[in-house]
């Protein structure tokens, strides 16, 4: 059995033994740690990134950038029927530079209607070659439900934008107007 003397030794001994132990890996535990702080920051980012473009404060998800002209514009996209049928109903705004874009697959008549809007919109029917059929400008929520708004038969669509009352005066929409996306 050993003396009290001879136990504080061995636990001085031990205590020595983690100290440089703990001196020798110090560069691998600081090592670690940095890695694990960049990881963390680098996940945030990334959250932080993929969240505040996700959605909008009028609620728009930016599925893809339309271009007119030099302007550009985050465009939700609705393919299914079920997302065309909703369109922006219930939605409280649509910002400057926002808009919805309805894809179709295969070009026709279409038309739209204004249930639960909150807001007037332009309506733009552009052809499977990416250029402006007609234009619908400052539609308005009270027209429904008298009234539905339809491209001519005569100029078929493949897709439609949505976008701010009078954006299509401001950008400069035309019969012929490329619109890409």
């Amino acid at each position: 059995m050993p003396k009290a003397g001879t136990a504080g030794i061995e636990l001085a001994l031990k205590a020595a033994k983690l100290k440089s132990l703990f001196k020798e890996n110090l560069r691998l535990i600081v090592s670690l740690l940095a890695v694990i702080i960049l990881l963390i920051g680098i996940l945030l980012a990334h959250n932080h990134q993929n969240s505040s473009k996700a959605v909008s404060a009028c609620g728009f998800r930016n599925d893809k950038t339309v271009s007119i002209g030099s302007n550009k514009i985050a465009a939700e996209v609705a393919i299914s029927d079920a997302d065309r049928e909703k369109g922006l109903s219930g939605r409280p705004c649509i910002g400057k530079n926002e808009g919805m874009l309805f894809v179709f697959s295969q070009p026709s008549q279409y038309q739209f209607w204004m249930k639960d809007m909150k807001f007037p919109i332009d309506i733009i029917w552009i052809g499977s070659d990416h250029r402006t059929v007609v234009a619908e400008e400052n539609v308005k929520p009270s027209t429904y439900p008298s009234t539905r708004f339809v491209n001519p038969q005569d100029k078929p669509a493949q897709y439609v934008l949505e976008l701010q009352a009078h954006a299509s005066t401001r950008l400069n929409i035309n019969p012929g107007t490329p619109i890409n996306f």
